[in-house]
This record gives structure tokens, C-alpha cells and sequence, in this order.
């Protein structure tokens, strides 16, 4: 006697999101053995230095401070321990300064967590020695506004920062939530 076993109708379903899901770990795997090299070694990016006791922070709490206004009070910023901010459920915005270190020639990428943050400006220095705002590169992330059209991510907010050895970049980051709380880590 022959028995017939029927698939449940969810079957197909199941199949293609074990398949996407082992496609995803297999790039994962990849990307992984790609970006473990180690610095200097053909293929490989520096190492962001750690950021640790680099933060500085800004509390903006009329919300209308420009990049201009943030490099006209460099005296303003206050050191923040590690490399992050939690200021939970303001209506203030905040600049964070970050120090930069140029340990060695080379792009690196800074990821900024969480991803959930309603309202993102980074500014990243084009290289230029001077602190004008037009020396800055602008990048604008948050839930609030579209994906980003640069091609880093869409799931992180990573801004790439030209480093040159023995030079200092800082890197201005504006954050502001309108329905969050107000935290990012570098």
C-alpha cells in the first residue's frame, strides 16, 4: 500500500526563507573573512581607532545651532565618558566632537548605533586642514528621513572619514529626536 504525504501549503514559503536566510549567513561568513585582514595587509582597511574619551558633547537646547555656531564655541564641548551619549527623553538637540586620531594613512568607517534615532547630521572633514563649515562633508541620516542614496548602508548609519597620519579629523555629529529618545554611540 502506497500512502501519499502532502506538504503543508506554507512549505514553499518555508523553503524560500531557509534558503534567503542561508544566502544571508554565507555573505555574512564572506564579508567576515574579507574585512578581517589585518591593517597594512593587501585588501584591508585600517582599523578605526578607539574613540574612547575622544566624545565630546554639546547640548543644544534651542535646537538652532549650525555647524557654524558649533565651530565658532569650541570651548562649549564637555568630555563624555566612552564613546557615546544617552540623554534619554529631551527636547534639546545635541553636537558630539569627536577626536579623530590619524594614526595612519587611509578611509575608515565610522558605524553610529542605534539606528533608531529620529534625526542624524554628520560632518566629516574633506581633508582640509582649516575648521570652516564649507570644509565638511554632510551627511544626513534618522528615522525620520529617506534612506540614504551614498550606497553604505541602509541598515547603519556609516560615514566613511579620510584619515591622514599624524593629523587629527574631527568629526561633528548633530542629533535630535522628535518622538525618541536622544542616545547614539560612535
Amino acid at each position: 500500500m502506497l500512502t501519499c504525504v502532502r506538504r503543508p501549503a506554507e512549505w514553499p514559503g518555508r523553503l524560500l526563507w531557509l534558503v534567503t536566510l542561508l544566502a544571508i549567513v554565507c555573505l555574512a561568513i564572506s564579508c567576515l573573512g574579507t574585512a578581517s585582514g589585518r591593517a597594512g595587509e593587501p585588501g584591508s582597511a585600517p582599523a578605526l581607532p578607539s574613540l574612547d574619551g575622544r566624545v565630546e558633547l554639546l547640548r543644544d537646547p534651542t535646537r538652532a545651532m549650525t555647524l557654524d555656531d558649533v565651530l565658532a564655541a569650541p570651548e562649549a564641548f564637555r568630555p563624555v565618558q566612552g564613546s557615546g551619549v544617552n540623554l534619554g527623553y529631551v527636547r534639546d538637540a545635541a553636537w558630539l566632537r569627536i577626536r579623530v586620531p590619524g594614526s595612519l594613512d587611509g578611509t575608515v568607517l565610522l558605524a553610529l548605533t542605534p539606528n533608531f534615532v529620529d534625526l542624524v547630521d554628520v560632518y566629516v572633514p574633506d581633508g582640509q586642514v582649516r575648521l570652516d563649515s564649507a570644509d565638511f562633508v554632510h551627511f544626513a541620516f534618522g528615522d525620520h528621513r529617506p534612506v540614504p542614496e551614498d550606497g553604505l548602508s541602509a541598515l547603519d548609519d556609516v560615514v566613511p572619514i579620510r584619515l591622514y597620519a599624524g593629523r587629527e579629523a574631527l568629526v561633528f555629529i548633530r542629533i535630535a529626536a522628535v518622538n525618541s529618545s536622544l542616545n547614539i554611540s560612535a
